[in-house]
């Protein structure tokens, strides 16, 4: 009941977790097993013959096998015969050993691959998933899915089953071979060994359980209270608040450290416990010789225990251990369960977004799924080819997400996005967001070069500079470019932090001139700007204005609307007016 509700439990969720040529390579590394479980239990076996021989040599003209080796290699003296066999259990034990430390490293090696192809799968689960995923759930959860959860698996979930295998191989050997040889030996096993095994399990198994689940949710909150710190360190420091944030920190990682303890001590434990019902087992032999009168046989019983414990005894302890790698890991079993990988369609493959006449958004209404109250409640606009419109209307009114129903970040609950006149749905999104360059106010910059920051996505070595100098002036970078002793190839810092609010607005343009896109969209881009970079700013966009771009402004800066065609006022969800700029000057 025990192995099978850990043990094969185990092996059917880790089935259905591996993709089909991971399985067969899981399927070989197991034979790799049985073949280091029996090679285990040939070695062994040789250590019994040694023993007997040194103990009594007349034991080498009573045993058939013993008797043929030593007339074969015409032995003159059983003290050569014995060195002989010490000899050659030596080299039985030198290449059982080389073997089984090839099969481990091999095991290793499967592991670590599995660990990387699952990390890979991970991150495409995730990255595939949709806008509002990101959105709904935490980033540190996100991490630790993709970053730590498959090597959990690999190291804390299939070398352990592999090892358990292994044991339990050798162990069942082991015991089938006694059983056969001397039953009496095999019953103080099965009497003395086994239930202090199971028994022992099955006393912190529960405990395990729970630690695990509780050692994953603690490392992923303190991960978020460190990652809040670094990430708001200004306000940290503004408000001298460092010794909180690190208290806040400290105390679940105590408790955590603390489970980790406990963790330990019950995977060493099962050694002290197996030792002791050993050497219950050898006073248990001896009781047996003393009182029944079989003292002859007690040293033979006491060898064959012994030799059995010597190979036994760790392997129960590992089989223990394993389980309860096995047992605290288990709720990586879900996490890597949910959610299979949505089918995508292939980029490549997809059909080119035609734009030549209008983007028709066309009666849509949002809500979000955890809301009652709709945020857009149809929206109407008609948006010609070269159009400059401004979105207005204060703060939580929709604007925003108006845009990102646009990008096909968000589906809305009804109507649709046409491009002239063709529906545009969560496929043909993807193509249609390569004619797209969003510009926001928070906008994403690459702790990288400048260079690989405006041709986001791609390599040094691929960059069409000849592109990205006309995108650089265009954005109006050049200036600052000159600036700069490493030109195109500066590190721009972490977030950007080695540049200035308005030279970060620039590079986000220069990014989407570079992606040579067709529609402009600029979301509070300059609202953390002063009024004189705010200005430079709608200065380029405006010069860009002539170069025929589609351009959609949200602003709460009516000056920055000037060059706009029709100005919409979005309020509590819906278009309350259609303006011009000289109506609102």
């Amino acid at each position: 009941m025990l192995f099978s509700n850990i043990y094969t439990s185990s092996l059917k969720r880790i089935y259905s977790i591996l993709l089909p040529h991971q399985r067969k390579k899981t399927i070989l590394i197991f034979l790799f097993v049985v073949i280091n479980g029996l090679i285990d239990v040939i070695g062994l076996a040789f250590i019994l013959p040694v023993l007997y021989v040194i103990n009594d040599s007349s034991v080498i003209y009573s045993n058939y096998y013993l008797n043929f080796l030593y007339n074969q290699f015409h032995f003159v003296s059983p003290d050569g015969f014995s060195l002989f066999l010490i000899i050659l259990m030596f080299i039985v034990f030198l290449g059982k050993n080389f073997i089984s430390a090839l099969i481990i490293y091999f095991q290793y090696k499967y592991s670590n691959n599995i660990a990387i192809e699952l990390i890979s799968s991970q991150y495409k689960k995730y990255l595939h998933k949709d806008y509002l995923y990101f959105k709904q759930n935490n980033s540190n959860y996100i991490l630790r899915d993709i970053a730590t959860i498959p090597s959990e698996f690999a190291q804390g979930v299939l070398i352990p089953i592999i090892n358990f295998s292994t044991e339990l191989i050798v162990t069942l050997s082991i015991t089938i071979a006694i059983g056969i040889y001397n039953p009496i030996v095999f019953l103080l096993l099965s009497i003395i060994l086994f239930p202090s095994f199971i028994l022992f399990y099955n006393s912190i198994k529960n405990k395990v359980d729970r630690y695990g689940i509780e050692i994953s949710e603690i490392r992923s909150s303190t991960f978020k209270s460190i990652f809040e710190a670094i990430f708001g360190i200004e306000e940290v420091k503004l408000a001298n608040k460092e010794n909180y944030f690190i208290k806040r920190s400290l105390n679940p990682l105590k408790y955590y450290f603390g489970l980790n303890v406990k963790l330990n001590f019950f995977k060493v434990l099962p050694a002290k416990v197996i030792e002791i019902v050993s050497i219950l087992g050898i006073v248990l032999i001896f009781m047996y010789g003393f009182f029944l009168g079989e003292k002859k046989n007690t040293f033979s019983l006491l060898m064959i225990f012994a030799t059995a414990a010597y190979r036994m005894m760790p392997s129960l302890n590992r089989m223990v251990s394993s389980l309860i790698d096995i047992k605290n890991k288990s709720y990586v079993f879900d996490i890597l369960s949910e959610n299979s990988i949505p089918h995508k369609d292939d980029v490549e493959n997809l059909q080119e977004v035609i734009f030549n006449k209008s983007i028709h958004i066309n009666n849509i209404s949002f809500k979000f799924p955890d809301k009652e109250n709709y945020v857009l409640e149809k929206i109407n606009i008609l948006i010609s080819k070269g159009d400059k419109i401004g979105l207005i209307g204060e703060s939580g009114s929709g604007k925003s997400t108006l845009i990102k129903i646009i990008l096909g970040f968000l589906k809305p609950e009804t109507g649709s996005i046409l491009i002239d006149d063709n529906l545009i749905n969560a496929a043909k999104s993807i193509k249609w967001r390569d004619k797209i360059g969003y510009v926001q106010q928070d906008f994403y910059l690459l702790d990288c070069s400048l260079a690989e920051n405006i041709a986001f996505g791609e390599k040094l070595s691929e960059i069409n500079f000849e592109k990205l100098k006309n995108c650089i002036e265009l954005a109006k970078l050049d200036s600052l470019v000159e600036t700069l002793v490493d030109k195109e190839y500066t590190k721009v810092g972490e977030f950007g932090s080695n540049l200035s609010g308005g030279q970060r607005q620039r590079i986000a343009i220069a990014r989407s001139l570079y992606k040579e896109v067709e529609i402009l969209i600029f979301d509070e881009a300059t609202s953390a700007l002063d009024n004189k970079t705010e200005q430079e700013i709608i200065e380029t966009i405006n010069n860009l204005t002539d170069k025929n771009y589609t351009i959609i402004m949200i602003t709460h800066r009516l000056s920055s609307l000037r060059f706009c065609d029709d100005i919409y006022e979005i309020k509590e969800g819906c278009i309350i007016n259609k303006l011009k700029y000289d109506s609102i000057e």
